[in-house]
């Protein structure tokens, strides 16, 4: 890449895609209305003009190419001194809000790999995220009530860990009866469990760590009328997990008797982390990054008392036992609300 109006010049290596972003500036201008000041060379002389992007700089490049002087109107854009000649940026009317600033250049590209049209597409909507990563995005009416339910209904148990109310938009007593449901996908999941011994030893034994740390507690004969949901469990293996290869799922989606379930009436939250895109684009301000990973991330937050009696299950070790009822304890994967709930509880404890 070399400059079309000085000395610099520099060898970078470019990926070669069908179109980088939408045509620039998003409004056409009149070259009129922008005064240039005199003595000043520009990178692009007919900046104002409205064309397609040629190419796309990384970091690395632009802090190279930008020099010292910069001159700002004071009322137009800024230009702004640099290796390829001086850049136009900023905002040039009250009417108009450019989506970028650029600088066109020569350059020169060779032996460079053709990449197939899939690659463009996924390359392409990188490169829209790219523009907009830092847009703001409304704010809805089920945001601003989960949030205020969580902060009204949080509190810190005595062993440190969150005790969390699950958001609902509708009252348990809509559900239908699911106890049938549940008990018929739990002799499903032992027919199958049966044909493979080792898949049915790690299911028992993921519960039996669930019930050992107190995520599940034995629902009594007597306490069964307070039941409001059964939730079928099933297991999903990941055999490439370096911790757990085989967990058990919970299915709150289950419809009951009067198609309504769960996950119906619960409030799913707004989505509060980070997009993974941001993330990645932080990986370019440090030359080393950490890592670390939350074990039973949902289970280290507690649901009070009063709302596990929605999150309950059937289980039995052996299939010459009897089927027992268990209400599960903490957040629970599956859930509609589990992921805002894990999620915000982290944000309040890092905050």
């Amino acid at each position: 890449m070399a400059s079309r109006c000085g000395k610099f010049q520099t060898i970078i290596e470019m990926m070669v895609v069908p179109k980088v972003l939408e045509d620039q500036p998003n409004a056409q201008m009149k070259p009129e209305s922008i005064k240039v000041p005199t003595g000043l060379t520009l990178a692009d002389p007919t900046f104002y003009k409205k064309r397609g992007v040629e190419i796309l700089l990384g970091a690395r490049i632009f802090s190279q190419i930008l020099g010292p002087r910069c001159t700002k109107l004071e009322t137009g854009p800024t230009f702004q001194e640099s290796a390829l000649g001086w850049l136009v940026g900023g905002l040039v009317s009250t009417h108009i809000k450019p989506k970028a600033t650029l600088a066109v250049v020569s350059v020169k590209v060779e032996n460079h790999d053709e990449r197939d049209d899939e690659h463009h597409d996924e390359l392409d909507c990188l490169f829209k995220q790219f523009w907009n990563h830092d847009a703001v995005s409304a704010t809805n009416s089920n945001s601003n009530e989960c949030e205020d339910h969580f902060r009204i209904n949080t509190t810190v148990g005595s062993d440190g860990k969150f005790i969390v109310r699950i958001p609902m938009n509708g009252e348990p007593e809509l559900l239908g009866l699911s106890y049938q449901q549940a008990k018929r996908r739990l002799l499903s999941l032992e027919r199958r469990l049966i044909m493979n011994p080792d898949l049915y030893e790690e299911y028992r034994e993921f519960l039996r760590e669930y019930l050992e740390l107190g995520h599940m507690k034995l629902i009594s004969p007597n306490d069964l009328a307070k039941v409001q949901y059964f939730i079928p469990h099933s297991c999903v293996i990941k055999a490439e997990s370096t911790s757990t290869k085989l967990r058990v799922v919970f299915d709150a989606s289950a419809k009951t008797s009067n198609n309504r379930s769960l996950n119906d009436l619960q409030r799913c939250g707004p989505v509060i982390q980070r997009d993974l895109f941001d993330l990645l684009l932080d990986f370019r301000c440090h030359d080393k990054v950490v890592t670390a990973d939350i074990a039973k991330m949902y289970r280290q937050i507690n649901v009070h008392d009063d709302d596990t009696w929605m999150q309950c299950i059937l289980w039995r070790a052996q299939t010459n036992e009897e089927i027992q009822a268990y209400r599960l304890t903490t957040v629970t994967y599956g859930e509609a609300a589990s992921s805002f709930l894990a999620c915000r509880a982290l944000y309040q404890t890092t905050s």
